[in-house]
């Protein structure tokens, strides 16, 4: 089935075309939601009927919708809220997969364009709360809200504007990244205890080595070599009826000027181990202990990695 979204009426009342900014499926029933960028809307299609009905249509959630992600509390309300960004009119638009109707617009800030990209979902037990959180695209800040009240409970100043803000059961923090920085800070990657909600450790990642700070007491916990290398030439090989690029076995000549890094999108593994970051300018991925944030290796020989999704974790996440 196709859904046509060439004339869909926007939040100014106009009629025309809209892109589609987002869709996930939910474990709450047989739905999956479908975010209309340009229009504002959201819709809610019920896949376990044979013409795959439109079952709620909620507009003017927002201008301009982006990423969004599902609510992860355990029970009977898992899964139930669709939380979408709206960059245009600086909030997230809460869908309730129940009601089919909009239950809240959360206003992260002025002009902060929230990006949440995957988004993160916890539960907090010093408040005895469902948190949710995304990240700031026009500056630092994580933007923290409860469940279901919709209230803002905190938000987080870190080095700069970010694009993703992720975490695990495994992991005691939110990890958020400060991409969108100024250069002097979008080499760093803020990790935000989820009981606390304050920042306890900063990964931050130079042209030669990298370090794992206390927040606090500016304490360097661990120093490790990140020294850069060339890109290594690889040919294609057969795998079956596909090619692949083998990784090589060697890294390349050390760059005699490195590039400040880029990080961002840390991604956690589901079995909880690891925390995967990546970073744009030097084609690597660093790998971290989720536990204690502590670095453990490089993958490099990449081109401008940016997204790097566990299949194990999105397995596990509603409407991933």
């Amino acid at each position: 089935k196709v859904y046509d979204t060439s004339r869909v009426i926007d939040p100014d009342g106009q009629i025309g075309p809209s892109r589609v900014a987002g869709i996930a499926d939910t474990p709450y029933g047989p739905y999956f939601a479908i975010a209309l960028k340009d229009a504002g809307h959201t819709y809610i299609i019920d896949y376990s009927k044979p013409d795959f009905p439109i079952v709620g249509d909620i507009p003017n959630i927002g201008k301009i919708l982006h990423d969004c992600f599902l609510n992860e509390n355990k029970g009977k309300d898992f899964g139930r809220y669709f939380m979408i960004a709206s960059q245009g009119s600086d909030l997230m638009g809460i869908v309730d997969f129940k009601t089919k109707k909009l239950a809240a617009k959360v206003h992260t800030g002025k002009k902060s364009k929230p990006h949440p990209g995957q988004g993160s979902s916890w539960f907090n037990k010093k408040l005895g709360k469902q948190l949710n959180a995304t990240n700031s695209m026009n500056f630092g800040s994580v933007v923290i809200w409860d469940s279901p009240s919709w209230k803002i409970i905190k938000k987080v100043k870190t080095a700069g504007g970010g694009l993703f803000v992720g975490t695990a059961e495994h992991t005691p923090w939110i990890w958020s990244d400060c991409v969108l920085g100024k250069p002097d800070k979008y080499n760093e990657v803020h990790l935000i205890n989820k009981e606390t909600l304050e920042t306890d450790r900063i990964i931050k990642v130079g042209k030669t080595k990298g370090q794992l700070i206390d927040a606090k007491t500016k304490k360097v916990l661990q120093t490790w070599d990140a020294t850069q290398h060339a890109k290594v030439p690889v040919i294609e090989k057969a795998f079956g009826k596909e090619k692949i690029l083998p990784m090589p076995t060697k890294l390349g000549a050390v760059v005699k000027n490195p590039v400040q890094p880029r990080l961002l999108h840390a991604e956690p593994a589901n079995h909880g181990k690891w925390t995967m970051i990546s970073e744009w300018t030097t084609g690597r991925i660093g790998i971290y202990e989720s536990e204690t944030g502590k670095f453990v290796k490089y993958i490099e020989n990449l081109t401008t990695p940016t997204f790097t999704y566990s299949v194990e974790h999105r397995q596990h996440i509603p409407g991933a």
